[in-house]
């Protein structure tokens, strides 16, 4: 189908189109950001640093692992890439796993994520909630490794209505 429309006007609806995306992104994180609840989740840190992208934490938290009977009535037929919903309760300071569905909870603190893989023996799966990469300062990767390897870290995270997660930061016990 051919348009009447100059190659000009062509190119500014492309590049409209890409600033109203980009803005939509901006605001959805800024919206979390100021709207969410803020939940503590115990992290374990990984290598910090990457010659290509410089110095950053790779983090698994505890709510990564979860346990196969955390899902009553789908824990057979779950796969790599479903989504899934944990749900989240206070422990202390900071917040752990409770139960986990492929349904969204009516009610509660959950948190979205992805199922990366499932572990061989069954009995767990892997969960990737997009808060695993956390950058820092270009040269304090090693100091921050040391830092996580000596005090018990937290991750700072909003959580909004619908699970979405976003890592505002990295606390110390």
């Amino acid at each position: 189908m051919k348009t009447n429309l100059p190659k000009s006007a062509k190119f500014l609806i492309a590049i409209v189109a890409q600033l109203a995306i980009a803005f939509g992104l901006i605001t959805s994180n800024a919206f979390i950001l100021a709207r969410g609840t803020e939940v503590l989740l115990p992290i374990e840190p990984f290598d910090p640093r990457d010659p290509l992208r410089g110095d950053y934490a790779v983090l698994s938290y505890e709510i990564s692992n979860i346990k196969k009977d955390f899902f009553p009535d789908e824990g057979a037929s779950l796969k790599r890439n479903d989504s899934v919903y944990v749900s989240l309760a206070k422990k202390g300071d900071y917040w752990v796993a409770e139960s986990a569905s492929v349904k969204k909870p009516e009610q509660g603190l959950f948190i979205r994520g992805n199922i990366d893989y499932l572990y061989s023996w069954g009995a767990g799966i892997a969960v990737e909630y997009g808060i695993e990469e956390y950058f820092i300062p270009e040269g304090t990767g090693a100091a921050l490794e040391r830092k996580m390897r000596a005090q018990r870290a937290f991750a700072k995270v909003m959580v909004d209505k619908n699970g979405k997660a976003i890592l505002k930061d990295i606390v110390f016990e």
